[in-house]
């Protein structure tokens, strides 16, 4: 198994280019190296990322670890951030799963 994986699609809505983030894990052997954000910057940094936007992602409010990854990085490329709850544990996921918030990052300094 990798130490790190990310699950990630680009979308093009309105003239803005929105890359989503669906997953990110590191394996418990390397976690406190800073592996997610160095992660998540050379994704950024990469010439195919070159137009995008804004960074989202999904984020249930129990996951401090996602929460400070993407706080930070937001942070480091002087982006603002700014999230709400997008699928309702109740009216989404019939109280089965919490509620997940969209965290959306940008937009990004060119």
């Amino acid at each position: 198994m990798p130490d790190v994986i990310l699950a990630l699609l680009r979308l093009i809505f309105l003239g803005l280019v929105y890359l989503f983030v669906w997953q990110v894990a590191v394996a418990k052997s390397a976690r406190g190296q800073g592996l997610a954000g160095r992660m998540l910057d050379h994704l950024l940094a990469r010439p195919a990322s070159h137009a995008v936007n804004y960074v989202e992602t999904t984020i249930t409010s129990d996951n401090h670890a996602s929460w400070t990854l993407f706080r930070h990085f937001a942070g480091r490329h002087g982006a603002g951030l700014e999230s709400g709850v997008w699928f309702d544990r109740e009216d989404h996921f019939a109280g089965e799963h919490d509620s997940e918030h969209l965290l959306r990052i940008g937009p990004f300094k060119k």
